[in-house]
């Protein structure tokens, strides 16, 4: 348990990984691969917010490209105050970059989507989450010319490799994360043939999530006895076994991260899974 009586082993640390990962995203550059690059970025300082414990500067950030801009408001709260598209007639002027909004602009509602501006792709936008769910980080593709959500996604690692265009689909290459809805350590093969045809291509070996789910509680446990001497070796050995055995993470179901093409034909996400290895982790 990660403090005693914490019934989430592994949380803690997939939580701070996933914050990191998180910030780093944040951070990224919006024209880097597979994204198209803004024609311009213009971003508007707020001030100073003294109620949020970062004490950071709010800020507005536009992201122009050349029929539309996408807006995020940022508070420095836990995700983009708001996130908003506006369509831009053709021959018409950039409008400017503030906080608030223009008529036509498309505020995407918070039951849909919260979280940060990723990139775009001709006119599909992609949003990171606020946070991370099951060690997993997701995503959100919206349509800059209605403002409609087109679909969602988890990843294992926050990373889009490729996205391409034929006709009316879009295709995207990542590492999915996919959750298990059996326990791959209690029922072994009988829960990966239930599961195997959707997470790699066949014949494949089961992931060993023995290991996976052990190098997790190994991390944790030295996590939580840093800072014990004398005696901390013992307080290591102690925390470990009492991960690996605990009869609640024997019988949990399990993340699997592998590699997978997805193509939205306009109605629906199609996923074929491809060659490459696969990854087991904790869900919280």
């Amino acid at each position: 348990m990660g403090d005693e009586g914490n019934p989430d082993l592994g949380g803690q640390m997939r939580k701070v990984r996933t914050t990191l990962l998180l910030l780093l995203i944040s951070c990224g550059a919006y024209g880097a691969a597979p994204f198209d690059s803004p024609v311009k970025i213009k971003r508007v300082d707020l001030g100073i917010t003294p109620d949020i414990p970062s004490n950071g500067r709010a800020k507005v950030s536009c992201f122009y490209f050349e029929s539309f801009m996408v807006k995020e408001v940022d508070l420095r709260e836990k995700g983009a105050a708001q996130l908003s598209i506006l369509p831009i007639a053709k021959g018409a002027k950039y409008p400017s970059c503030a906080k608030e909004n223009i008529p036509g602009e498309m505020v995407i509602p918070g039951d849909q989507w919260s979280g940060y501006f990723k990139g775009v792709k001709s006119y599909y936008v992609f949003f990171d989450p606020d946070d991370g769910y099951n060690g997993a980080t997701g995503f959100a593709v919206f349509d800059a010319r209605s403002g409609k959500k087109l679909f969602e996604d988890d990843t294992e690692d926050g990373v889009i490799r490729s996205i391409t265009l034929e006709g009316s689909a879009i295709k995207l290459h990542y590492r999915r994360a996919f959750r298990a809805r059996c326990s791959i350590l209690k029922d072994g093969m009988t829960c990966w043939a239930s599961i195997r045809d959707n997470v790699t291509t066949h014949p494949a070996p089961m992931p060993d999530c023995l290991a996976a789910f052990h190098k997790e509680h190994v991390a944790m446990a030295k996590d939580n006895c840093r800072g014990q001497r004398p005696g901390e070796a013992n307080c290591i050995q102690r925390e470990i076994m009492e991960r690996d055995n605990n009869p609640e993470w024997l019988s949990s179901q399990a993340m699997i991260g592998y590699n997978v093409e997805a193509v939205y034909d306009g109605s629906k996400l199609n996923f074929t899974p491809r060659e490459g290895p696969l990854s087991c982790w904790h869900t919280d």
